[in-house]
């Protein structure tokens, strides 16, 4: 029986990232879409950026792993980051990521919808006027 997909995403995340811990703090931070593309090579399927990314979050990786992890960025996207850490260590700024960036990363989402609600209103308004003006 073959080994199952979440699996894998766990197997490669700690073969490639976790095991290879270099920073002083010892935080790992794994982007979605890099580890797609380890993944295809290992003939993950694609289309599975959802799956990976549950199985980043794991209860089963964050405890065979001793770390916990914490999102960057929207959930569930290619751009998604996770960060990885001991579980033993307080949270610190992660190398790269400045806290203004982490949080205009989080914003992104929201600004995304609200320019869409606001355009949809916007073109509203407009045929209202000109459903007027006839």
């Amino acid at each position: 029986m073959g080994k199952g997909s979440s699996q894998l995403v766990r197997d490669v995340a700690i073969r490639d990232y976790l095991s290879k811990k270099d920073s002083r703090d010892g935080a790992v931070v794994i982007e979605v879409g890099e580890l797609q593309e380890k993944l295809f090579q290992e003939g993950f399927p694609p289309s599975h950026v959802r799956q990976i990314c549950e199985a980043l979050k794991s209860k089963k990786l964050r405890q065979a792993q001793g770390v916990s992890v914490r999102v960057l960025g929207d959930d569930y996207r290619v751009t998604t980051r996770y960060e990885f850490r001991p579980a033993n260590k307080p949270e610190t700024q992660t190398p790269g990521v400045t806290p203004a960036k982490d949080s205009l990363l989080g914003l992104r989402g929201s600004l995304r919808g609200a320019i869409r609600e606001g355009a949809k209103a916007f073109l509203e308004e407009i045929r209202r006027d000109s459903k007027e003006s006839q």
